[in-house]
């Protein structure tokens, strides 16, 4: 049992709930030198990480399923929703 974060109504016991991804932002990784180690011959190796461009969750929603279905039909419809909204 719990609360639906968009349309406020209580859901009844033994429902699934559904996480709905409501805000995104990139994220830029830097690079990081000799990180990653590894076994190789006997001898314990470093390697670099490289780093990079993501993606990071800000803000999740813990919906019902007919807002789930909603909001998803109304995200493909117009565009992500998440997209960039910092």
């Amino acid at each position: 049992m719990f609360i639906c974060q968009h349309c406020k109504s209580q859901v009844s016991a033994r429902e699934p709930s559904f996480l709905f991804t409501a805000k995104t932002r990139d994220k830029i990784y830097p690079s990081r030198a000799s990180v990653n180690k590894y076994r190789q011959e006997h001898k314990i190796k470093n390697t670099d990480d490289p780093g990079g461009v993501g993606v990071e969750t800000v803000e999740e929603k813990q919906v019902c399923k007919l807002c789930y279905h909603a909001l998803k039909q109304l995200e493909s419809s117009n565009g992500p929703l998440s997209a960039k909204n910092n």
